[in-house]
């Protein structure tokens, strides 16, 4: 890909699909769909890029608009997505990443409660899955293999949600967790 000063390789695609949190994509050499390249065909890809290239810079970005993204660059590089998604989990931030939220369905979305935010690598990790109460409907729990633990709106009821790849929560609502984005490394 050329956006943002070209070097990228496609190393995930995701179209109204996620790759579950415990799915083993995240932390085999196993590919998946490998064969589709078509950023428009429902469904998630796992190429061999995830297992081989090195990298400093992780990118999202949107199916439809590669220019609307978010790159994450590490001080230190990995020798593939395999080797950070297999690792151990890291806090980058305490700090509200809007290009997660809006990645997501709108019931999965941010709606105010700030507590407990936290965005990362390999949250359960760091994070677990036990419950921590926030008060009223500012409850937390859930994550993400990349992005952020938010208090997500569930139509008005509040609840525990991550956003991102590869998301997780105790209470379910799967259905919420279809990204449609494009990962890459350089």
């Amino acid at each position: 890909m050329s956006t943002d000063g070209g070097g990228w390789s496609l190393v995930m695609r995701c179209v109204a699909d996620y790759i579950d949190y415990d799915d083993t994509a995240w932390t085999t050499t196993a590919l998946l769909d490998e064969s589709v390249t078509d950023f428009t065909a429902p469904g998630c890809s796992k190429y061999e890029a995830f297992n081989s290239v090195s990298f400093t810079e992780l990118r999202s970005s949107s199916t439809t608009d590669l220019t609307n993204d978010y790159v994450e660059t590490f001080s230190s590089g990995y020798t593939s997505a395999l080797t950070l998604f297999s690792g151990t989990g890291f806090q980058i931030s305490t700090t509200y990443q809007s290009y997660f939220n809006d990645m997501m369905d709108p019931f999965g979305q941010e709606w105010g409660c700030t507590s407990y935010r936290s965005y990362g690598i390999n949250q359960r990790d760091y994070l677990g899955t036990a419950f921590i109460s926030g008060g009223s409907y500012c409850d937390w729990n859930g994550g993400a293999r990349w992005g952020q633990r938010v208090n997500a709106d569930h139509s008005g009821t509040g609840n525990h949600a991550g956003q991102g790849w590869g998301v997780y929560s105790t209470i379910g609502y799967q259905w919420s967790w279809a990204v449609s984005q494009l990962m890459w490394v350089r």
